[in-house]
Parts: structure tokens; C-alpha cells; sequence
């Protein structure tokens, strides 16, 4: 008996072909945003995030004095150049992790989830990285530590230690969606090939345990970070980037060295710090000094942790710094209650990128001096802004505009034309700018925050990419039976 397909099922093949057409067509889930410059602004050149692994802020900030659990203070360490760097940078005081262990504290920096792990790191348009790569940026990174499979496969290409080891360190090479048979591809691989082989010696000249050897480790990471942004200054300056560091010494040094060497350690750092952080400056790079958790200590000359219950409640554990530079951006500190859930957010913000982060719960901290509105339509439109009864910027012919360049603390009046005749009037808006907001128009949504506008943008995204996935499934599996039905012919 010969199988066949019911002539119904033919029908429903052909229809769910036509649908799968219509959504590739019409859905606009894949579109790109209209950017338009108000007022000038500076434009970075990209980023650099320095993650130092186990740094707490409660070592660092002159606000601040650590405790041991049992109630003793513990020295603090003499930081010469961070000082000098927090006097011409933004500086948030109170960054509070909401999970104190390495992979929930790179996961809630890279999603601005607060709840993330790895597995959300996964998920398709969850991260900074792809937020960043949908506009062509290249992700980079060196990591020592936090190098977790979902954060390396969110990199074009990195350098990691495989071990996370200071005495045995094995860094690696991990390749993404980059070529690397010519051009930048091939020379960062090179530059990071090179520098992953000479590791091991570079921080073996130093004996096992000593305080020297961590400073080496962490010296290592920072020289070959600097290596590629010289790279990418001379050869290719348009090509903007983000540059992931995880410096991993410190950490490690309040688990083996106790207090005292990790203090030591943090010492280390401030004496490398500088080079970095010049470098950005000069390259217009925004340059993030941050950590995924602090330090903890039960008592004096005591072995340090974080993550275990006795550890992690403590505020030397749970609260990070955050230090922002980027020329042009004036120099501050920030007071109030923040999450780390708010740096990715952050982050987008300071490159003057809509925050498109699928599952963020955090929200942007306002530290530029000017804001962008991101608005959205249904379907193309034209856009006119309004500040003071007098037209500033005009959007025409798409459904997602970006303009950048507002001043905050003013009114702004939008009004949604129709595209044939823009003598009628589809919608008006009129909203306060604080800092960088967008809102959807002509929709149900029509203003609120940054969060809930791009939650719904960004559910209508996935919902309509769901739906084209379960489609092409259908096709697939009914493509499949006809396949074994004309075998059976």
C-alpha cells in the first residue's frame, strides 16, 4: 500500500509557504533603526569593559571602610592612580551584585537581568554582544575568569584561560562569527596567539604564591588588551568594537593570599591601570572599570569568599564599583541605590544605542549630558519632534526612529503624520525627557520607560520570530513527508 498525502494536506503545504513568504516580506522584526542627529554629540569609538574579578567596592571607595564578618576593620589598600582616575570619571557608589559568583555577575552585566545565568546569556538578543553585532560592532575579549561557555560564544573572538590558574594557566583561543584567514580577523588572532603563548613564562618568572605572580596575571591580560586597541587605532579606526576584560588575580588572591594579599593584589592593579585607561582616552573608547562580586573575610589573616551562604550577604561581597570614562563626559558621583542589573543598560546608553536587551530589568543610569528618544510606529510613518513649539527633527519613510542629541529636562511634542499626506495627523504625543526614553506610538504602549516601551518592542520581535520558526517547521516536516511519499512511488 502506497503512503499518500490527503490532497488537504497539500493545501495546507502550499498555504503555510505563502504564510512563511508573507511574514518574510512584511514582519519587521529585522529592520533597522533610522538614526537622526539632533545636536552633536560625541560618538564612541566603541568600548572596553575591565571586569576585576572579586574587586569590592567597600576596598576601594573613600566612602567606604571593610569589616571582617566577625566586626574588625581591614586595612585598605593604597590606590594612587584609581584615585587620580575617579577624579575624571563618573563614579556610582552604591552598584549592588544580586548574586555574589562569577557567572551570575557577568550574566547580569551583559543582560541587565538581575536574575540571570548563563542559560539567558544563550538566548538569542539577551546581551549587549547582540545588541552590539546587529550593529556591526566586533565583540572581543580576554578572560581570565567568567569564561563560561554561553559568554565565550558571544565573542567573535577572545583569548581565555581554559584552567582559570595562576600557578598552570592554559589560555585558548575562541573563534566566532569572524574570519580569520585575512584581514582584522586574522591579525587579532595572531596578536592574541601570540600573547596566549607566551603566558605561561611571562607570569612563571615569578615563584608560586607570591603576590608578584598575581600581579603578573593580571598584568598579562592588560598589556594584550592594550596590544589591540594599538591594533585597532592604526588599522582599522572606523571599525567600532567592544573589548571584554576579566582580570582574574584579585579573586583568586583573597581566596589563596588572604586579606593581606589580596590587598596586595589590588595594589598590583592600581600600578597597571593607568596604561589602559589612557589609551581609551586617547582612542575615544568608553573604558568601565567594574566586578561581578567583591570579597569577604571571616577575620583577620583569613582565607577570603563570596559565594557561600557565610559570605554572601555581606556587603564587602555584594557591593561593586562602577567607574565610567569617556571624553567629554563629566566628571561626577553618583549617589542613590543601583543595580548591577544597570550596567549593560548603561553601557547601550553611553554609545548612544537603544536598549534592545530582550530580558533587562535594569534601567539606565543617566550620566551624559545629553538623552536620545527612540520612537516606534506599526508601520512607516513620518515623525515630527517638536521642542518649544518649534520643529527640531523630522523621521520619514520607516517605523523606527532614533534621534539623538536631546536636551534633557524639556518637553517634547510628537506627532505621527501620515506618510501620503502629512497635513493628517495620525497620533501626538507630548512627554518630559529626563534622560533616554522610547515609546511606541500610534500603539497601545504610548510612552512610560525606556524598560516597558522596549519590552513590548522587543516581545512583538520575538513573538513574530517565534511564529516564522514554527512555520518553517511545519514546512520542514510536511516537506519530509512528501519526500517519503515519492521514495514510496
Amino acid at each position: 500500500m502506497k503512503f499518500q498525502i490527503p490532497h488537504s494536506f497539500r493545501l495546507i503545504y502550499l498555504a503555510v509557504l505563502i504564510i512563511i513568504f508573507a511574514f518574510a516580506i512584511f514582519t519587521p522584526f529585522c529592520a533597522a533603526t533610522t538614526e537622526i542627529l539632533v545636536n552633536p554629540v560625541n560618538n564612541p569609538s566603541g568600548a572596553v569593559i575591565l571586569v576585576i574579578d572579586g574587586l569590592g567596592s567597600k576596598y576601594i571607595y573613600p566612602e567606604f571602610v571593610p569589616y571582617t564578618l566577625e566586626g574588625e576593620p581591614i586595612d585598605k589598600p593604597h590606590i594612587k592612580n584609581l584615585s587620580e582616575i575617579y577624579q575624571r570619571s563618573v563614579r556610582v557608589i552604591n552598584v549592588n551584585a544580586p548574586e555574589t559568583f562569577t557567572e551570575a555577575g557577568h550574566s547580569v552585566i551583559v543582560t541587565g537581568n538581575s536574575g540571570a545565568d548563563g542559560e539567558m546569556v544563550s538566548y538569542d538578543g539577551s546581551t549587549i554582544y547582540d545588541v552590539l553585532s546587529d550593529r556591526n560592532y566586533l565583540n572581543l575579549a580576554i578572560l581570565q575568569k567568567g569564561s563560561f561557555k554561553q559568554m565565550r560564544d558571544q565573542q567573535d573572538i577572545l583569548a581565555y584561560d581554559r584552567r582559570n590558574s595562576i600557578n598552570n594557566p592554559q589560555m585558548n583561543i575562541g573563534i566566532g562569527d569572524i574570519d580569520t584567514g585575512s584581514g582584522i580577523g586574522s591579525d587579532i588572532f595572531d596578536i592574541l596567539t601570540i600573547h596566549s603563548i607566551e603566558a605561561p613564562a611571562y607570569i612563571a618568572q615569578f615563584p608560586q604564591g607570591s603576590v608578584q605572580r598575581y600581579d603578573a596575571y593580571n598584568r598579562w591580560a592588560i598589556e594584550a588588551a592594550i596590544d589591540i586597541i594599538e591594533y585597532m587605532d592604526t588599522n582599522a579606526p572606523t571599525q567600532k568594537y567592544m573589548l571584554t576584560i576579566n582580570v582574574g588575580a584579585v579573586d583568586s588572591a583573597g581566596h589563596y593570599l588572604r586579606d593581606g594579599g589580596y590587598i596586595q593584589t589590588i595594589e598590583g592593579i592600581d600600578r597597571t591601570i593607568n596604561s589602559i585607561y589612557d589609551i581609551c582616552h586617547e582612542n575615544n573608547l568608553l573604558f568601565v572599570i567594574t566586578s561581578d562580586h567583591g570579597m569577604a573575610f571571616e577575620f583577620r589573616d583569613s582565607r577570603g569568599g563570596h559565594s557561600s551562604s557565610i559570605y554572601s550577604s555581606a556587603p564587602e561581597s555584594q557591593m561593586v564599583p562602577l567607574i565610567v570614562s569617556l571624553p567629554g563626559l563629566e566628571p561626577k558621583v553618583i549617589k542613590g541605590e543601583y543595580g548591577q542589573q544597570d550596567i549593560g543598560p548603561t553601557v547601550l546608553s553611553l554609545l548612544n544605542i537603544p536598549q534592545e536587551l530582550r530580558f533587562a530589568d535594569g534601567e539606565i543610569i543617566h550620566l551624559k549630558d545629553h538623552a536620545n528618544l527612540r520612537i516606534t510606529a506599526p508601520e512607516k510613518t513620518i515623525i515630527e519632534l517638536y521642542k518649544n513649539d518649534s520643529i527640531i527633527a523630522i523621521g520619514e519613510n520607516d517605523s523606527d526612529f532614533h534621534f539623538i542629541g536631546l536636551k534633557p529636562g524639556y518637553n517634547y511634542t510628537i506627532y505621527m503624520k501620515n506618510p501620503d499626506n502629512r497635513d493628517i495627523k495620525i497620533a501626538e504625543k507630548t512627554l518630559f525627557l529626563e534622560g533616554d526614553n522610547a515609546l511606541m506610538i500610534g500603539n497601545a504602549i504610548e510612552g512610560g520607560s525606556q524598560q516597558e516601551s522596549m519590552k513590548y518592542f522587543q516581545s512583538q520581535r520575538y513573538i513574530a520570530g517565534n511564529i516564522l520558526i514554527i512555520l518553517i517547521n511545519i514546512a520542514g516536516i510536511l516537506k519530509i513527508i512528501k519526500i517519503y511519499r515519492d521514495e514510496e512511488e
